[in-house]
């Protein structure tokens, strides 16, 4: 299995955060953690039916994921120098496309490996320090494998199941669902 990197963008909220929410302030336990020491992954699976090719949305994922950080905003920030507080200026969340070069039915098929699966999730960028990696990767049969990746200092687990929903909810729709909407 070869993965390769299609494109690497930063996809910033659809409207500037107000100057009001620029600065969030960490918790002390986060305050304390060594940066980019934990974060929370996840993978969604999306299997092509024949009659949509998921490959063809990555434009409406982008979009959808550009509106939905208007709501969390803090995922397109950046922990600052002092490690107290997210700078909340849009700077953005990492995005990556990438081409699979297996079927996905073949990927899970034989049970994939640990190593494999590892790939379909983004390493945490430190050269950037961006709090959400996205990595969208598309397999030769159009199906599509979603690798979120965010840390602990900004999200918890309930928090990005939380994230993941409303930008669902906002792709699926066009509009932001009020259930999903946190509270900062």
């Amino acid at each position: 299995m070869e993965i390769k990197i299609q494109s690497t963008q930063f996809i910033k909220p659809s409207n500037p955060t107000p100057e009001n929410r620029r600065h969030f302030k960490l918790s002390a336990l986060d305050q304390l953690a060594p940066p980019s020491s934990y974060m929370f992954n996840v993978i969604l699976y999306y299997k092509t039916s024949g009659e949509v090719d998921v490959s063809d949305k990555s434009g409406q994922l982008v979009n959808s994921l550009s509106d939905v950080l208007n709501l969390y905003y803090p995922l397109a920030g950046r922990i600052t120098q002092d490690g107290f507080e997210v700078d909340c200026s849009d700077q953005g969340v990492k995005y990556l496309k990438t081409r699979v070069s297996v079927r996905l039915d073949d990927f899970l098929g034989h049970g994939p490996k640990i190593d494999h699966v590892g790939q379909l999730i983004s390493a945490p960028d430190l050269a950037t320090n961006a709090l959400l990696i996205v990595q969208a990767n598309v397999f030769d049969c159009g199906s599509l494998v979603i690798g979120v990746s965010a840390s602990h200092k900004v999200t918890d687990a309930y928090n990005l199941v939380r994230f993941i929903n409303a930008w669902a909810s906002v792709n699926r729709t066009g509009r932001s669902n009020a259930a999903y909407c946190p509270f900062f």
